[in-house]
This record gives structure tokens, sequence and C-alpha cells, in this order.
């Protein structure tokens, strides 16, 4: 495995075609936590489809890497619900509480899907568990 998995999962993904695949090469270079890898994610975070991006965002978290939160944050907007929530779900392991909690309480208190809205409300959740931040106490009644 290792160094030469790495480069083998690099070398075939600027030529595959198939976006499902694309997501599992990235997906698996994110598993493989090389650093030598951070440059090819950093490219995937400008694929066409949305679900490579968002994997190549949970990728360079693994590493250590925030470039991929302000991408999260901003997909919490899109227009689908699947990417909403994937986008939330990838907030719970990369976001900090500056920009990714923030966001995604944003998100979650405008979200007009009652199934997206379950999903960020529990994204949200284990951001803050994730991050040490306690829920605020209840408004008084």
């Amino acid at each position: 495995m290792g160094k030469e998995s790495v480069l083998a999962l690099q070398s075939a993904l600027p030529k595959e075609k198939s976006s499902e695949v694309r997501e599992e090469i990235v997906r698996s270079l994110g598993l493989l936590s090389d650093p030598a890898a951070g440059a090819t994610l950093s490219g995937a975070l400008k694929d066409e489809v949305p679900a490579v991006r968002l994997q190549a965002a949970m990728a360079l978290g693994r590493l250590g890497d925030p470039s991929g939160q302000a991408l999260a944050c901003e997909m919490l907007k899109d227009a689908s619900p699947n990417i909403r929530m994937l986008s939330a779900n990838t907030l719970t392991m990369i976001g900090d509480e500056k920009q990714g909690l923030a966001s995604l309480e944003a998100a979650a208190k405008a979200e007009k899907d009652p199934g997206v809205k379950g999903t960020m409300e529990q994204a949200r959740l284990m951001l803050r568990a994730r991050l040490g931040i306690p829920e605020p106490p209840p408004a008084p009644v």
C-alpha cells in the first residue's frame, strides 16, 4: 500500500471519466492519510461533481488541511438536498467553531426541508461535541 497506492490513485484521477470512480479515488486518497496527496485533493475541490468536491474536502480535513471547509460551508446552500446533507456531515469531521459551526447553525435554522433540517441539526450537535462546545441553555419561556 502506502506511497505506491497514492501515486497510482493520483495518476488515475485526472484520466477518470466516471464521477463515481473519481469520488472513490478521492475518498481512498483521504483514507490513506498521506500528506503527499494534498495537492491532488486540493485540485479535486474544483471537480465539476459536488460529491467529488465534498469527498476532497473531507479528505483534506483528515490530513489537517482546512481548505475544504469553506467549500463544505458554501455547499450547505446547494439546490440539492443530498448535497446539503453531505455538506453538513462533512462539517462534523472537518468544521471549526468560527466557520464550520457558525455556517452549520445558520443553515440548519434556515433549512425548509424537514429531512435535511434533521440531518443538519444532528450534524450541528455532533460538531459541537467534537469541538467540546456545549449546547446553549434553552431560552426561557
